[in-house]
């Protein structure tokens, strides 16, 4: 091999070398990214601590949920109406929960994200197709029973963590099918993010009555640029007969989950409220 090839070849052989590296490097970002892309969304979990689960409902819905596994004390975390992402608003908050010892289930209401079809079918159904009602004539509405998704969250807390406390945590007509619940169960605590709309009855789900017989600790969240949950909630404060009652107001914080992004405070505020009456 005359000089010239062998140093040609040599270059050759570099530059291989270098690409292959570059390759290497490459596929070994994409795979670290993968993961946390995957953790984010709850697919993988390096403690085994959270695991996605259909809960069947005892009306046929199929319901994405996330549980996270802790200690007797259990909270659901209830997203707002047309909350696009469902569950997954909630996870940043169900892990720092989680992380202090909650257990924890995050769910997806009928007609939202992946919790779209009943059992054995497959056709998709968005709450959208729901007919509302704003009276109490049709207590049988696809809204009202969104309080039987919130039961087999709680149920499966129940199953896996034999829980002895429970606290609801609800957005927007989160609040209402948690307020809703407590006609079913003992709730040790509640949260309302923008609870309420224009009337006391969300798409027909009631709270006013509700709260008026709910005597244990409760939380409202909500900001003065929401007119009606504003008005609403203030109504709900002064109806409640809790001894332990509490407000926290903005001003310019938006609707519902919203407002956590808007003041990163509110995640801490409910974390501590739930620490301190469960």
């Amino acid at each position: 091999m005359t000089e010239q090839k062998q140093e040609s070849f040599v270059e050759n052989m570099g530059e291989n070398k270098f690409k292959i590296i570059g390759v290497l490097i490459s596929i070994a970002i994409l795979i670290a990214l993968l993961f946390f892309v995957l953790t984010d969304l709850d697919f993988v979990d390096p403690d085994d601590k959270v695991e996605n689960v259909t809960l069947v409902t005892e009306d046929g819905w199929e319901i994405s949920a996330t549980h996270f596994d802790g200690d007797e004390r259990g909270v659901v975390l209830i997203h707002m109406l047309n909350q696009e992402e469902g569950r997954l608003v909630w996870n940043d908050t169900a892990r720092r929960l989680n992380e202090e010892g909650f257990s924890v289930m995050t769910i997806d209401l009928r007609g939202h994200a992946e919790s779209k079809t009943r059992e054995g079918e497959t056709e998709e159904i968005s709450w959208r197709d729901f007919e509302s009602d704003y009276g109490q004539e049709d207590w049988d509405t696809e809204f009202k029973k969104m309080r039987l998704d919130l039961k087999e969250a709680v149920d499966y807390l129940d199953e896996k963590n034999e829980i002895e406390t429970l606290g609801l945590v609800g957005a927007d007509i989160g609040s209402n099918v948690a307020a809703f619940y407590t006609d079913k169960r003992e709730v040790d605590t509640l949260v309302f993010l923008s609870p309420g709309t224009g009337n006391t009855y969300h798409r027909g789900v009631p709270i006013m009555g509700q709260v008026q017989n709910y005597d244990r600790p409760i939380l409202f969240v909500v900001s003065e640029d929401t007119e009606h949950q504003y008005g609403m909630t203030e109504l709900f404060y002064m109806d409640s007969p809790s001894d332990t009652k509490e407000v926290i107001e903005f001003e310019d914080a938006g609707r519902g989950t919203r407002m956590m992004e808007a003041e990163t405070e509110l995640e801490q505020d409910i974390i501590d409220w739930l620490d301190e009456h469960l």
